[in-house]
């Protein structure tokens, strides 16, 4: 159960449902963009997402900034810059696992028990490596819950509204993303530039991927969880040396 220290509020009773996980790889980054899945797929945002990521062309989110693209998503758009472990020393390939942790608010006498008195929307997604040696049932909280949620783990708070948070890999598996193929990586393309009918199909390709079901495995998958609307916080943490993603409900 939770762990009370002082004044601070109780761990939650975690507890990752096995039916709704999600393993995943992404190829040559291992950078995730973590937001409402209506802000993600949403077709002007991707081709912020992609100009900005490519572009170098001066603007108020590029000066003196260490990360360019990381400091225009944290602060130029609702979603969320994040990053996990990758291997790319060895491979180009990063193989992740998605956690959706459900508060156990109703004890039960085995896990089909607890999950069947427990079927509210998960509060917290742990985002992990393959590789990471992390016990997926409990996840350690009782020893490393302050430790993920420290001041400097704090990434952003995100605001969910369509009952959906979305996880978009950098390295994706869109097949129809127009603003991909513009090359001049020196000046910005203007939205209003690019063919209407590209356009189209690609948002016919975002709308296909809001109402598909999570994969249960594949390489770079936009993966989505039903969650309850409201503020998300989200955490890079280390385990273990190892590099982590932690949302955890306000």
């Amino acid at each position: 159960m939770g762990l009370n220290l002082g004044m601070k509020k109780n761990i939650p009773n975690f507890l990752s449902n096995s039916s709704l996980e999600v393993s995943n790889s992404i190829y040559k980054d291992d950078i995730l963009i973590v937001g409402d899945m209506d802000e993600v797929l949403n077709v002007k945002n991707q081709y912020l997402l992609t100009t900005y990521q490519f572009s170098n062309a001066p603007n108020k989110f590029f000066v003196k900034s260490e990360n360019p693209f990381k400091n225009f998503i944290n602060k130029g758009t609702k979603l969320a810059y994040t990053k996990i472990f990758t291997q790319e020393e060895t491979d180009n390939y990063t193989d992740l696992r998605y956690y959706p942790l459900i508060d156990i608010k109703i004890k039960g006498s085995g896990l089909r028990d607890i999950l069947k008195k427990n079927k509210h929307a998960p509060t917290g997604i742990i985002c992990v490596h393959d590789f990471t040696n992390i016990h997926r049932r409990d996840f350690d909280m009782y020893d490393n819950y302050y430790k993920f949620i420290k001041k400097k783990n704090f990434v952003k708070s995100i605001k969910i509204s369509s009952s959906k948070i979305c996880f978009f890999p950098v390295s994706n598996d869109l097949k129809k993303n127009p603003f991909i193929k513009y090359q001049d990586y020196q000046k910005f393309k203007k939205f209003e530039e690019y063919n209407k009918d590209e356009i189209l199909l690609f948002e016919k390709e975002l709308k296909s991927i809001k109402n598909k079901k999570n994969k249960k495995k594949g390489i770079g998958n936009i993966v989505k969880f039903e969650v309850d609307n409201g503020t998300y916080n989200i955490y890079n943490s280390e385990y273990k040396n190892d590099l982590l993603i932690f949302i955890l409900k306000k």
